[in-house]
């Protein structure tokens, strides 16, 4: 309805000047009334055209606004009337099923391959064993039991999926499992803190270093969520950062600030970081694939395949090898 409205101000506008200069003939005055009846009627169009055929963002909206008010300010007689017959038509024309063109898909879940997941006498895989509430409560507990072995960083994510089992058996042993890895690099944190408590500047400044460690593992291996997270993470940086003060250039705590920047979403820090991790001396192979991630959560799509070359000249995992290979791909599709 507010279209209509400014479709026929503008063609009101626009008769108005058409009129002053039929009936009054052209002169100084009369031109004058023209111009600015004209200019009014080009700007309600361009308004309606903006209208019409939107634009994805603020300055497109402004650049067409411009495009489509410069059409009917300096195309006199047809300007106005030509594009909002146009703008109209467009919009009769239009198909309009009232379907959307796009549907959103939701990421699919990452599922990290190692051989070990596949274990022969779980005839299948452990997470599709796991994830099947059909599959005897037997044969999960068997699953269960055999992804122990497995890095925490893997393991951990699968077997906190079977806190909510319908099996009790399942759910308690997974909750051992979980709690007494737990336990354990919680003895390793009341340890350090004692240690640092001590005077020896020295002794304080490996404590620092192991505790920064050690609460970041607790966030690395999914053992802590929400707000146990938070804290950790806390410690975690308050630790880094204590160290940093006595030990400025050491690679391996400028990597931990790496990761914990990343973590929060720093790119810029983590990518600070982790230069500087390489600068003191960290092996560039294990610097390499978190400056890759960086660069990629940055949208700097160019210098992640840059980093992906540099990193397929060094020796790299099966893992890594597969995301070599896709971005080698996608750059020869670019070329």
């Amino acid at each position: 309805m507010y279209s209509y409205s400014l479709a026929i101000l503008a063609a009101g506008f626009e008769a108005l000047g058409f009129w002053v200069l039929l009936g009054f003939g052209v002169g100084n005055a009369q031109l004058a009334a023209y111009l600015g009846a004209h200019l009014v009627a080009s700007i309600l169009a361009g308004l309606l055209l903006v209208m019409i055929v939107p634009g994805p963002s603020q300055r497109q909206r402004r650049l067409g606004f411009a495009f489509f008010f410069s059409l009917c300010f300096f195309v006199p007689v047809l300007g106005v009337p030509g594009l909002l017959a146009a703008g109209f038509l467009a919009r009769l024309l239009r198909k309009d099923d009232g379907k959307d063109v796009f549907s959103t898909q939701a990421a699919p879940e990452y599922a990290p391959h190692d051989e070990r997941v596949e274990a022969p006498h779980t005839h299948g895989p452990v997470r599709a064993q796991l994830s099947d509430p059909a599959s005897p409560v037997e044969t999960r507990m068997r699953a269960l039991l055999s992804i122990q072995d497995l890095p925490s960083r893997v393991a951990n994510p699968v077997i906190r999926t079977m806190l909510a089992d319908s099996s009790d058996d399942v759910r308690l042993v997974a909750y051992g499992i979980l709690d007494g890895r737990e336990k354990r690099i919680n003895a390793r944190i009341q340890a350090a803190r004692a240690q640092l408590e001590g005077d020896d500047p020295t002794g304080r400044l490996i404590a620092d270093k192991e505790l920064a460690e050690l609460y970041w593992e607790l966030v690395y291996q999914g053992l802590v969520q929400g707000d146990l997270q938070k804290h950790a993470v806390g410690q975690s940086r308050a630790h880094f950062e204590a160290a940093l003060r006595h030990a400025p250039d050491d690679a391996a705590l400028w990597a931990l600030g790496g990761r914990l920047a990343n973590f929060a979403g720093q790119y810029e820090r983590a990518w600070h970081a982790f230069s500087r991790s390489i600068e003191f001396g960290m092996p560039e192979a294990r610097v390499l694939p978190y400056l890759a991630e960086v660069a990629f959560r940055m949208r700097r799509f160019e210098r992640v395949g840059q980093l992906l070359e540099r990193i397929a000249q060094a020796s790299h995992t099966q893992r890594m090898a597969q995301v070599i290979d896709y971005w080698s791909a996608h750059e020869r599709a670019l070329a």
